[in-house]
């Protein structure tokens, strides 16, 4: 049973280490499924992949958001550039 806990453990450490199933890369992986319908959303990760990550607001909105329909791609799609658009994200900024 120890030799088993140790073995997900060494799992777990490399599958983490290796930025999988961080939030950073399921951002990216969001981003990557939205690129081919929305390059402008994908455009605006690029411009500002530190503020996807980092903002806590957009990153929980695109990690939580489920985009397995073409219809909750447009949503994400819609939220993201609504946040961009918003005066508070200009603002604090300085845009």
């Amino acid at each position: 049973m120890f030799i088993l806990d140790i073995l997900i453990d060494i799992a777990f450490s490399i599958y983490t280490s290796l930025g999988f199933g961080t939030p950073q890369h399921k951002i990216n992986t969001k981003m990557d499924k939205l690129s081919s319908n929305y390059p402008e959303v994908y455009q605006l990760y690029q411009q500002h992949q530190e503020v996807f990550e980092t903002n806590k607001e957009l990153s929980s909105l695109i990690i939580e958001h489920k985009i397995r329909k073409s219809e909750d791609k447009e949503q994400l799609a819609i939220k993201i550039k609504e946040f961009f658009a918003s005066s508070q994200w200009s603002l604090a900024n300085g845009k």
